[in-house]
């Protein structure tokens, strides 16, 4: 029985970066609604990327080829494409919109790419100050002429940080251990706002403009909803929503919402006033933008008020070292 090796490595990690999938998607939409056939699309946009795009392009179209769909292709291919891609490919090959799911896709893939540099902008400052507390505050090891176990200490408290980050990323990676930190994170108290509040507004905005965008490319409501809804990796926010899919049958969308615990009152009244104007779309999109702004303002309000927490625990570490 043969592995594959790319099995071994957790899919977030063996994913190809942002920036390589968004211009991938880009092209495939431009090549489609040119005319262009998807397996050749497929390899036509893997000999731009070359390397492990090439690779995974080709075994799409081969896939295709012999008869897979182009969501069973795509779920092959975890380096390219996850889940929500997938479903979202699924939706949009079934009602014939795969041009504009592939550039709801670009798009999308564009705001995270955009969302992480910024993330890392924020997360790199303190793990400086970290470094310049320790080499201030162990100064004296250098006077005593220890110069080795200062230069030690240093090595090993960079590779603490980055082991650290390197945990928590594969913790987060695995949907269970990721789903109990969501459900700790969003009913605990003081922790719900810090970081609860940003973590909904970072889903709202996948969810609110999957949805919009799914609808506007023609698909319908049930569908377009499970589609959005299949994106959120957070447990506790996907059971909330799939409360609205549950009670679409018998009411209105803006009826279903209500039951949404995870919805502020602006946007169910957003979402009822625009399904009756017949605008809802729109609406989704526009609630999505407005999530993806507030987000963006909340981690400009981490941005400036890390390095203070920082600097004063630098501080007292100095001090405390000299004590």
């Amino acid at each position: 029985m043969t592995t594959d090796p790319r099995a071994l490595i957790p899919p977030g990690w063996r994913r190809l970066p942002l920036k390589v999938r968004r211009t991938t998607l880009g092209l495939l939409k431009v090549q489609l609604g040119a005319g262009l056939g998807l397996q050749e699309a497929l390899r036509a946009a893997g000999r731009d990327g070359g390397g492990v795009l090439a690779g995974a392009c080709d075994r799409m179209a081969a896939a295709i080829h012999d008869g897979s769909t182009l969501a069973e292709a795509a779920r092959s291919q975890p380096e390219l494409f996850s889940e929500h891609d997938a479903v979202m490919l699924e939706l949009g090959e079934q009602a014939g919109i795969l041009v504009e799911v592939f550039g709801a896709l670009e798009d999308a893939t564009a705001w995270l790419a955009e969302l992480r540099r910024k993330t890392v902008g924020v997360l790199v400052y303190p793990a400086f100050l970290l470094n310049v507390a320790y080499l201030c505050g162990n100064v004296m090891l250098v006077v005593e002429g220890r110069l080795l176990s200062y230069l030690l200490g240093w090595v090993v408290l960079d590779l603490v940080l980055g082991g650290a980050l390197l945990a928590a990323g594969w913790a987060l990676g695995r949907d269970e251990l990721r789903g109990a930190v969501d459900e700790l994170v969003l009913s605990t108290p003081g922790l719900s706002w810090l970081v609860g509040r940003p973590l909904t507004l970072y889903h709202q905005a996948l969810f609110f403009m999957g949805w919009g965008r799914a609808l506007d490319a023609g698909m319908d409501l049930t569908p377009a909803l499970g589609a959005a809804t299949a994106g959120c990796r957070s447990r506790p926010l996907r059971r909330d929503w799939e409360r609205i899919a549950g009670e679409l049958g018998a009411s209105t969308v803006g009826e279903a919402c209500l039951s949404c615990a995870q919805l502020t009152p602006a946007q169910r009244t957003t979402i009822t006033a625009a399904e009756q104007a017949g605008r809802l779309p729109d609406a989704l999109v526009m609630l999505g933008r407005h999530a993806r702004t507030d987000l963006e303002h909340w981690l400009r309000q981490y941005y400036r008020l890390m390095p203070v927490v920082m600097l004063l625990i630098a501080v007292m570490w100095i001090f405390g070292q000299g004590l």
